[in-house]
C-alpha cells in the first residue's frame, strides 16, 4: 500500500533530489522516498525515543507484513 505526502522545500534540497533520478530512484517521488527510508532506517533509535516503532505501527495498521 502507498501513501501520498506533499513536500515544500528549498531550491537545494529540489536541485539534489532532480539529480538523483536515475540514480536513486526513477522519479523524484521515488527519490524523496528513498531519502526518507533511508533516514528512518538510521534513526530507528531516535524514533524509538519518541515512541515511535515498528510495534505501534502495526498496532494502528500502518504496518502490514
Amino acid at each position: 500500500m502507498r501513501e501520498t505526502i506533499s513536500v515544500y522545500t528549498e531550491p537545494y534540497t529540489k536541485f539534489v533530489i532532480k539529480n538523483l533520478v536515475k540514480i536513486k530512484g526513477r522519479s523524484e517521488s521515488d527519490v524523496a522516498n528513498f531519502i526518507l527510508k533511508s533516514w528512518i532506517s538510521d534513526h530507528l533509535d531516535e524514533l524509538k525515543e519518541y515512541g515511535i516503532t515498528v510495534k505501534k505501527a502495526r498496532e494502528v495498521g500502518a504496518l502490514r507484513l
